[in-house]
């Protein structure tokens, strides 16, 4: 049955479209409309959620996207002061976290174990190392099913993983290691490795209209009001001046696959995390820089020794 498209809504195409954005304002742009995306599906099916909004999902669209003053609103991924590295030790919280995620039934002894080291020192190791405990506690795995929900895990710490490092290796070794276990852990994850996003990804999501895809997308499906592919690559692109592009095989082979895979929250979350690690890095390397000038512009008013 052939579709018959309705008209483009009233506020396509939007100025951002054309705009020139930075990463910071690609992020914010496609983390609002991914966290709209996902308060309709919830709403649509039922689901209680953190993220929900008031009125139907035109209405909310339209003030997010439409009506707001500003097409980009600077940088949702704010810098942070403290813990923004990759890789890093564990703060006092998040080792208390690890440690009642690990209280489970079975473990007594190794919790047991734990507390009396941490005690009494010196003779306890003795006997921990004595008594073959030692040995005993190093080949006791996690038992997964008796833990906690992963939920609870991924509200608090994100994917954040604990790893021990031997430092008694060389660097090369570690590295590999690392690399190991890396590759193990997105495996458990199902989690392809994924790249950092950078101007060859923004490039192409402006080439190939990622804003002005998804938001016919949505509306279409807010509205109950399909659009055909072709429609949709039409509105996108009414004029390229090269027939012998196949628009709406652009759409369905390049742009659609690249709508569902930025707006997921997997992807809107590690370009978040991105984010937040390059701007702190530039608020230190900022800081960095005001301090050398604020040394180098003292030691120049300090006045001379008199001779």
């Amino acid at each position: 049955m052939r579709v018959r498209n309705a008209g483009p809504p009233d506020w396509f195409p939007l100025p951002i479209y054309q705009q020139t954005l930075t990463k910071n304002e690609w992020l914010t742009e496609i983390a609002l409309r991914a966290a709209v995306q996902t308060a309709d599906n919830n709403r649509r099916a039922g689901k209680s959620s953190r993220l929900n909004y008031e009125g139907s999902a035109l209405d909310t669209f339209r003030s997010l996207f439409v009506t707001r003053k500003s097409g980009a609103r600077g940088n949702v991924a704010e810098a942070q002061a403290n813990n923004f590295w990759p890789i890093r030790e564990p703060t006092a919280f998040e080792l208390f976290f690890l440690a009642e995620n690990q209280r489970v039934p079975g473990q007594n002894e190794a919790e047991a174990w734990a507390r009396r080291l941490n005690e009494d020192g010196k003779t306890t190791i003795v006997e921990f190392i004595s008594s073959g405990a030692m040995e005993q506690m190093a080949a006791m795995g996690r038992d997964f099913a008796k833990e906690p929900p992963a939920e609870n895990y991924l509200d608090v710490l994100g994917r954040r993983a604990p790893v021990m490092v031997d430092l008694d290796h060389d660097d090369q070794t570690l590295e590999l290691a690392f690399k190991v276990w890396l590759a193990g852990a997105r495996g458990v994850l199902n989690q392809k490795a994924p790249h950092s996003v950078g101007d060859k990804e923004t490039a192409k999501w402006a080439k190939f209209g990622l804003l002005s895809a998804f938001d016919l997308l949505f509306w279409s499906h807010a509205a109950d009001q399909p659009y055909t592919d072709a429609y949709v690559a039409s509105l996108i692109w009414p004029d390229t001046g090269d027939e012998f592009v196949d628009l709406t095989e652009r759409f369905r082979k390049v742009t659609r696959p690249m709508v569902q895979e930025v707006f997921a929250w997997d992807y809107v979350n590690r370009f978040w995390r991105q984010m937040e690690l390059e701007n702190s890095l530039d608020m230190v390397v900022a800081r960095d820089k005001a301090d050398r000038a604020n040394r180098s512009a003292g030691s120049r008013a300090a006045p001379k020794d008199a001779h």
